[in-house]
């Protein structure tokens, strides 16, 4: 006895050429049995569409027959992709961890089927940071400058975090909160191709000395949807911190009254001089 099966098979998927961020994106998909039998659904045939942020479950109802073809469709909110190009996942005969599948005669191959479209981002890009001084001092501030921009195709409005790391390294950094000198959010908006400066002042840690670097990084907790995350860090040239002499009280000289009555309010005067060459503050 020979049993004629169907084979279902995701022959084309249907994807917009671009995508807005936020609005609805529909895709569709061509699904055909290729196999000798009908398709009958006694359970609604399930096709599932894997989104970079949500998966969407369409059902059909009825039966296809040998070398026919459906169309099935889903509607969603664009979410944020992974990158400037989104990817969907269509798979036919989707049924999760339930035993409702059709039976097949190819089991599942076939049933599988993706395709790319690209979405309408902003790039938020870390372009550079600078350093005002060449020579600074330990625990004291320096004056930044730093350069933000927008090499996507859509606007960004939003507010953003950035960090600011020293090290001793012209590319890396360790990110702890004792490497971190500069911590804000700010409002930006820019439009494509554009950028904005940060100006700034940091207070270097206590206690270093020799060559370090500053490294600038924009949306480190990847708050903001950015094509690219590559781009997010921008390095300064070398400059050198001097330690910060310790300052040194002396105490220079005390007075005393020559007697004192028992009960009686006392008078005491000390002085107090500094001979290290650092203020005491």
């Amino acid at each position: 006895v020979v049993i004629q099966l169907p084979d279902l098979v995701v022959t084309q998927v249907i994807v917009p050429e671009t995508q807005n961020l936020g609005e609805d994106v529909t895709v569709s998909a061509w699904i055909k049995n290729v196999g000798s039998g009908t398709a009958y659904f006694n359970n609604p045939l399930k096709t599932a569409f894997f989104h970079s942020n949500v998966v969407a479950v369409a059902n059909s109802y009825g039966q296809i027959y040998p070398g026919d073809s459906i169309m099935v469709s889903s509607t969603v909110k664009q979410g944020c992709p992974n990158s400037a190009m989104a990817q969907v996942r269509v798979h036919t005969n989707y049924y999760g961890t339930s035993n409702d599948t059709i039976l097949e005669s190819n089991g599942l191959g076939g049933n599988i089927k993706t395709a790319t479209y690209s979405v309408i981002l902003p790039d938020l890009v870390a372009q550079s940071i600078v350093v005002a001084e060449d020579t600074a001092w330990s625990s004291n501030t320096v004056s930044l400058t730093m350069s933000v921009a927008n090499t996507g195709t859509a606007t960004l409005d939003d507010t953003i975090n950035y960090n600011v790391y020293i090290s001793n390294s012209p590319t890396t950094y360790t990110a702890t909160d004792a490497n971190i000198i500069l911590s804000r959010r700010e409002i930006l908006r820019l439009t494509p191709n554009s950028s904005m400066p940060l100006v700034a002042f940091a207070t270097l840690p206590n206690g270093i000395e020799g060559d370090y670097y500053l490294h600038f990084v924009v949306d480190e907790n990847g708050r903001v949807c950015d094509g690219d995350r590559s781009n997010n860090e921008a390095h300064s040239a070398v400059f050198h911190v001097n330690l910060t002499p310790w300052p040194d009280l002396v105490v220079t000289h005390i007075e005393v009254p020559d007697s004192l009555m028992v009960g009686a309010a006392a008078q005491f005067n000390i002085t107090i001089a500094t001979h290290g060459i650092a203020p005491a503050t």
